[in-house]
């Protein structure tokens, strides 16, 4: 922490600090503290996200970004931080370099399609709340998943064995977007 407030507009110290904090967030994660992991993934996404700035972009900083913006939505989602993993899981294709936008796009449709599976499973929202908060995410799912598969057409037939999808292949509304948006694949 010293090191890096003493120079703060040093890129290598801000992305190497943050990898350091990434890889710190995912041991607490792995060790089942995610409480802690969440802190320390924050902070990796802060340094990191100043480290791009600084950097003016530079593409390995910016997937770096993205790693830990990735890990960030897990632990949010282990949490039962569903508004949180969701704003996260959001964020994350605009931050990755061109070439892993696909990518990325694709794990923030995972991690939006586990969220709308835990949110129903759950049952703590009212009926009305849920549903509609439900709909919100699966629309937000397959604008993401549109994208991947714009980005790499193969995506569209992994889409259909994936397991995070498949709960979600019983709601009508899922099925009758997902058989557009696959047929309609280049």
């Amino acid at each position: 922490d010293a090191l890096v407030a003493q120079t703060p507009r040093s890129i290598d110290l801000e992305s190497n600090y943050g990898q350091v904090l990434g890889v710190q967030g995912e041991f607490l994660q792995k060790t089942g503290k995610p409480a802690l992991a969440r802190e320390a993934l924050r902070l990796a996404v802060t340094h990191q996200k100043l480290a791009a700035k600084l950097s003016r972009d530079r593409d390995p900083i910016r997937a770096l970004h993205g790693e830990h913006l990735l890990s960030l939505a897990k632990v949010e989602l282990e949490l039962g931080a569903y508004p949180e993993a969701s704003a996260v899981a959001l964020e994350l294709p605009g931050v990755v370099p061109t070439a892993k936008r696909g990518e990325a796009c694709l794990n923030a449709a995972r991690i939006l399609a586990r969220i709308v599976v835990k949110v129903d499973a759950e049952g703590k929202l009212d009926k009305p709340d849920r549903e509609r908060f439900i709909r919100g995410q699966l629309g937000r799912t397959v604008v993401f998943l549109r994208e991947a598969i714009d980005a790499n057409p193969k995506l569209g037939d992994q889409l259909k064995t994936d397991p995070d999808f498949k709960p979600l292949e019983s709601r009508p509304e899922y099925q009758a977007i997902m058989n557009t948006l696959v047929s309609a694949a280049p």
